[in-house]
């Protein structure tokens, strides 16, 4: 196995950017926009109960416990190699799922401006996601410097400009007196609190996830005391900002039955630039969104396959995972989560509608990602009783008490969310609840079954 020295190259705005890049993905937007006002009451109980939450816990055991092992790292410190074995499957498991999904954003980005066959024609759009997902598989071999500039690049250009655009040119609309697609009346804010309702909640707690990305890159952060809590906070006012109002935007012009999973971002801004005239930028900006999404995959290429790669050393997992290049990276884990990455991509070629294959796929990353996060807010109580002596440079005010109650509160909304991904959102033309819900459960049931099996033949062997 090489060693590899880790450069000290990452301070606070890196780490912000780098946590903007893998978190906030505008490719949930158009799913937001499609409930309209009741986007603000999701957005607003998810920052609360899970976003604000995850950026404190990961504040307290990024600096605690600096290792590039994150999520592994931690909740092995607080339960045991085998629940931080559990930890990082989770973590790197719907990761993986969700990357076909964030490639068929991309991809039908690049569709709506030009390109129509890639997205009606299921092979089309198949290959061409494998090309970007291959070759962002490969630029993460080149080092944590390189790709945290892509990083960088794709959060401000990509993700916080066109953000930030449609933004602006949402308020615009209504202030010039444009027709408005949706009721601003006050109660249209609450949902109707019906099942096919509430899942939208759970779409928001994945796209509020992954606080802990950056904690994979301990090691290379200079003054990780000072930098982790100021991205922390930085990245999670900003996340929550745009999101919230870029969904917003874009339900104020799109009529609601007209919102695009795939594409309503492009969309949206399509409509803007038709009514101003300005055609012309559409193609600009298509090419922006893709690069930002190019950049989120990138992070969460890299990231969880380095947290796989401390499993390997440690023993958890295959030696030959644990292996790295000239320059540091774990080239193995990269190419097994491409090959997977691959076999779940399939699923766009067989679903009956892209639409449903989407969302099916989204449930599923967003059920790993809640569980995931059960294990990591339990383990900073745990730390709290089991390490009380360890070295906190950033420690969550209100002592026990004050930990108990945000991760009690984000525990039990983690595991509501959970279940709420077990059934089909209204927007979704499933008419037979019951299969649905056993395919969820089966898939829930595969994939967890994997971690055990491998710890059990572990124990016997």
């Amino acid at each position: 196995m090489s060693s590899v020295s880790q450069p000290k190259v990452l301070g606070s705005f890196a780490i912000a950017m780098i946590s903007i890049s893998a978190i906030l993905s505008l490719r949930g937007l158009p799913m937001m926009a499609s409930v309209g006002l009741q986007s603000l009451f999701f957005y607003g109980l998810a920052a609360l109960c899970f976003l604000i939450p995850s950026a404190l816990v990961c504040a307290e055991l990024a600096t605690s416990l600096p290792k590039n092992g994150g999520v592994y790292a931690w909740s092995s410190a607080a339960f045991g190699k085998k629940v931080g074995f559990i930890a990082m499957w989770m973590s790197w498991i719907n990761n993986v799922i969700a990357f076909p999904t964030t490639l068929a954003s991309i991809v039908a980005t690049i569709a709506y401006v030009g390109f129509p066959a890639l997205a009606t024609n299921k092979h089309a759009l198949f290959f061409t996601m494998m090309g970007v997902y291959w070759g962002c598989t490969f630029f993460n071999m080149l080092g944590i410097r390189t790709t945290s500039r892509l990083n960088i690049l794709g959060a401000l250009f990509g993700t916080i400009l066109p953000g930030a655009l449609i933004i602006l040119l949402g308020a615009y609309w209504i202030f010039t007196h444009h027709p408005i697609q949706v009721s601003l009346a006050p109660k249209s804010a609450l949902p109707d609190f019906r099942i096919g309702s509430l899942v939208f909640f759970l779409g928001v707690l994945s796209a509020y996830a992954g606080m802990e990305v950056t904690s994979f890159h301990a090691q290379n952060v200079y003054d990780p005391k000072r930098a982790y809590p100021r991205a922390m906070f930085l990245a999670a006012i900003l996340i929550f900002l745009i999101s919230s109002m870029a969904a917003m935007s874009i339900a104020v012009v799109v009529p609601k039955g007209q919102v695009n999973l795939l594409n309503g971002l492009i969309q949206s801004f399509s409509y803007f630039f038709q009514t101003f005239h300005m055609s012309w930028f559409t193609p600009i900006l298509a090419g922006l969104i893709a690069f930002g999404g190019i950049g989120s995959i990138s992070a969460w290429l890299i990231g969880p396959a380095r947290g796989m790669r401390e499993m390997a050393v440690d023993g958890e997992f295959p030696k030959v995972f644990a292996k790295v290049n000239r320059f540091g990276m774990p080239y193995n884990v990269l190419l097994l989560q491409g090959i997977i990455g691959t076999l779940l991509a399939c699923v766009f070629l067989f679903m009956p509608s892209l639409k449903s294959a989407f969302w099916t796929l989204m449930a599923w990353t967003s059920q790993f990602t809640v569980l995931l996060y059960i294990i990591l807010f339990s383990s900073a109580i745990k730390l709290r009783y089991s390490q009380p002596d360890l070295e906190r440079p950033y420690r969550i005010p209100g002592g026990k008490i004050a930990i108990w109650l945000i991760c009690g509160v984000a525990i039990l909304v983690s595991a509501i969310g959970f279940l709420l991904g077990l059934f089909p959102p209204d927007e979704i033309s499933i008419h037979d609840t019951l299969p649905y819900i056993a395919m969820m459960l089966s898939g829930d049931a595969l994939i967890l079954a994997v971690p055990l099996l491998v710890i059990w033949f572990r124990h016997r062997k």
